[in-house]
């Protein structure tokens, strides 16, 4: 009873931090005395003490009430700023909730919210499956592997797609599907390094004769819809075609968000070493 308490004291935490836009850097202060300060009860943003990312995952690093997990798995919360579709942003978090040491590389998973614009009680997060090389072998951090399903052994399930293009729900009604981001824009993201990916804050950063030139003969499946004329509609699918740079131009929340937690997360990589 007493940690279902203490959770709950977290969560409220983590909605302060939410509400108030902090991030690593940038405190908030609660009338509560908080994680980060001996006591995990927490208000609202005024008062004295402060409520950072960086006091949340000393909480869960060294908090006797976390100690089993922390045991087990270390969980990190690590700052990005999301984007929606109409490019509006604002400060956020993604949680770390899996990390292994695999000698020569990382493997991760960071779940984070990144659709906004659908009804609230499906605006669900994603998990993304992520492999990172150690800066052993080469001076350079690399993605490894990605993705928002299997893991890099084909064995399990890593990952989790949150976003809209599943079971026959396109991406805002452009045709874009899950698995045409999974075959057509995630493996462009493989055995980029940190230096790379560190030049893209959206999508439009990608300079599109590369990416051309990279996945050009990649195929994938968009979907069309009908309207029936009742509110809903009856989707089918459309001949293949080859993958270009502007055939993402309709899913920027997905691609955009996906940059940005993947920065994110190099940069909680690379400060291991």
């Amino acid at each position: 009873m007493k940690k279902n308490i203490r959770l709950f004291s977290l969560l409220a935490s983590l909605l302060v931090v939410t509400s108030c836009g902090v991030n690593g850097s940038n405190p908030s202060t609660s009338t509560g005395t908080g994680p980060g300060t001996g006591d995990s009860s927490c208000g609202e943003c005024t008062g004295n003490a402060e409520i950072t990312l960086d006091n949340l995952n000393d909480y869960f690093a060294n908090s006797d009430e976390w100690q089993d997990l922390a045991a087990q798995n270390k969980v990190t919360l690590i700052p990005f700023k999301h984007i929606n579709g109409p490019r509006v942003e604002w400060d956020f978090f993604a949680i770390v909730n899996f990390e292994y040491d695999a000698g020569l590389y990382y493997k991760y998973q960071v779940s984070y919210l990144s659709c906004t614009c659908r009804e609230p009680d499906v605006n669900y997060w994603q998990t993304m499956y992520v492999e990172l090389t150690a800066p052993i072998l080469s001076p350079s951090i690399e993605v490894q592997y990605i993705s928002f399903d299997n893991d890099g052994t084909g064995h399990y399930i890593g990952g989790f797609w949150g976003d809209s293009g599943v079971n026959g729900y396109d991406i805002n009604g452009n045709g874009m599907t899950y698995e045409g981001i999974k075959t057509g824009f995630i493996p462009y993201l493989v055995g980029k390094t940190k230096e790379e990916i560190n030049q893209w804050d959206t999508y439009d950063d990608i300079d599109a004769e590369d990416f051309n030139k990279q996945m050009g003969d990649t195929e994938i499946v968009m979907l069309g819809r009908e309207d029936n004329g009742d509110g809903t509609f009856t989707y089918y699918e459309k001949e293949p075609r080859k993958v270009t740079y502007d055939i993402f131009n309709g899913s920027s929340v997905s691609t955009n968000n996906i940059i940005r937690v993947l920065n994110s997360l190099l940069e909680y990589h690379a400060s291991k070493f």
